[in-house]
């Protein structure tokens, strides 16, 4: 699917696609399915995790999901630059 921007409905389309992966996935990876559909805003997702390696694998399960649609990631920050807060 193509989503041309600077369209009215352009959000939505993009904002539904999205949703959709999720939907899709969500049997494979059900929590980076969670993620997706819950803390996306836009083009940007902000999610927290309880410790360093389940955040990698969300991470990496997140960024194969929106792959899958043609979204790649392309920026952020790093995971090992994150804190844990305790």
């Amino acid at each position: 699917m193509t989503v041309t921007y600077g369209t009215a409905p352009a959000s939505f389309l993009a904002a539904r696609c999205v949703n959709q992966l999720a939907s899709e996935e969500a049997s494979s990876y059900p929590l980076a399915a969670e993620v997706i559909s819950r803390d996306m805003y836009v083009d940007d997702l902000i999610t927290g995790s309880g410790n360093l390696s389940e955040a990698r694998r969300l991470q990496e399960e997140i960024i194969y999901i929106l792959g899958k649609g043609g979204l790649h990631y392309t920026n952020g920050v790093p995971i090992t630059q994150i804190s844990l807060k305790v």
